[in-house]
C-alpha cells in the first residue's frame, strides 16, 4: 500500500475506513491517527471498490 491509498482498518476493536498517509492515517471523520495511536490499529486491506447508495438526497443523481 502507498500514501494516499483508502484502507479499511480495525481501531480499538471498530472497523473504520481511512486514507493513509506516510505517518498515519486519515479517518473519514478528518480525524488523524499517529505516532502512539498507530499501536490500536490493525490494518484489514486496501480499498478497491465502494458502493454508493443513488437513493441519497444529498447526492445529485445524473
Amino acid at each position: 500500500m502507498r500514501p494516499g491509498d483508502e484502507v479499511a482498518f480495525q481501531y480499538d476493536g471498530y472497523p473504520m475506513v481511512g486514507k493513509l498517509f506516510a505517518s498515519g492515517l486519515i479517518t473519514q471523520d478528518g480525524e488523524t491517527i499517529d505516532g502512539e495511536g498507530l499501536e490500536g490499529i490493525i490494518v484489514l486491506g486496501k480499498v478497491t471498490a465502494t458502493i454508493v447508495d443513488d437513493n441519497d438526497e444529498c447526492r445529485p443523481t445524473i
